[in-house]
């Protein structure tokens, strides 16, 4: 019997010295609360005396949130009226009344007066859902709060002033409307009569992945762009080839050329032979002349074509391919270089 009383004394003092702890941390953060509350009420006073009423709002608000008191309401309500915010002061006003009538504080008729006051000035908004307030998982909102279906039609207070009103639903693109609210006037706003359909990517990954497989599957085949440049960088090649071996042979040519010119100048070498001599270096001059020009011109030509060949595809046809022939002839009135080219 003894040890019964003695664990029941002992659970109570457990669990009296835990209530103690838990309420004595609550007072001590009710404390810093009122604290910070007391601070701000007192800025916001302040900036009220300087007529700077849109930084006294916020500063009656946040103080009247860390330690509600009607006497903060009164003053919030107050600076919302001054700064033009007239749907937030005449609820203000009117909440403030509630909470002196539930406390039987005299400060309840004014309260009202001023909210009375107020209510025919009021701005009203009156947002119309129409044929799209049937979608499932349709969310309106007028700037950051959410206007439920209660409200749809509903010409509900507003500030004065521009007001953003944003549609979304479920696969769908949002729509979205401002629209400035002057005072004392009622505006609506009528919601589009369909919302347009969001393409959804996982739909659009879903359709272009078969198509981009069966592309990877089927052999590419060039197009008749990518074809004609192919041919043209080809050609290119061949003028480029020629016009080298042109060179060259003119080169070979002159080489030649001068030779039998200093033959034909020898004082040892017969008249005959002399003669025969000049007139081979003429031919060969000539020769050198003509390979030199065509060969410069065909190398310029080749440089063109390849430059301006279409870049779709670096490469010739597939399987073609390109035969140079280049052969040096003289005769007895000149020389030169026969060259061809040809696809094989």
């Amino acid at each position: 019997m003894r040890r019964s009383s003695r664990a029941r004394v002992a659970s109570g003092a457990a669990v009296l010295s835990f209530v103690l702890l838990f309420a004595g941390r609550v007072h001590a953060q009710t404390a810093q609360d009122k604290a910070a509350a007391e601070v701000l009420f007192d800025e916001g006073k302040q900036l009220m005396r300087q007529k700077r009423y849109s930084l006294a709002c916020p500063k009656f608000l946040e103080s009247n949130k860390l330690d509600s008191g009607l006497g903060t309401m009164l003053w919030l309500a107050d600076c919302y009226e001054k700064n033009g915010q007239s749907a937030s002061a005449w609820a203000e006003f009117r909440e403030a009344a509630d909470v002196a009538a539930r406390d039987h504080d005299p400060r309840e008729r004014v309260a009202r007066e001023r909210a009375d006051r107020l209510q025919p000035t009021l701005s009203k908004l009156t947002i119309l859902a129409g044929p799209i307030s049937s979608i499932a998982g349709l969310v309106v909102k007028r700037d950051a709060d959410e206007v439920g279906k209660g409200q749809w039609g509903v010409a509900v207070p507003v500030d004065p002033g521009p007001h953003t009103v944003r549609v979304t639903a479920p696969h769908k693109r949002p729509w979205t409307n401002t629209t400035f609210v002057p005072a004392g006037v009622n505006v609506d706003v009528a919601l589009p009569a369909a919302l347009v359909a969001a393409v959804d990517a996982v739909d659009q990954a879903g359709v272009a992945a078969p198509s981009v497989h069966a592309q990877s599957a089927k052999p590419l085949e060039p197009s008749v762009s990518s074809s004609d440049g192919g041919a043209q960088r080809a050609a290119g090649g061949v003028f480029i080839g020629l016009g080298v071996a042109g060179i060259a042979a003119g080169s070979i040519l002159g080489v030649l050329a001068i030779i039998s010119n200093q033959d034909s100048m020898e004082a040892r070498t017969p008249a005959s032979e002399a003669s025969q001599d000049a007139a081979q270096g003429h031919s060969e001059t000539i020769g050198a002349v003509v390979s030199l020009i065509g060969g410069g011109t065909l190398l310029l030509t080749g440089i063109v074509m390849v430059l301006t060949a279409p870049s779709a595809s670096p490469h010739p046809p597939v399987g073609a391919a390109v035969r140079v022939n280049v052969a040096p002839w003289f005769s007895g009135s000149g020389g030169g270089l026969g060259v061809g080219g040809a696809f094989e």
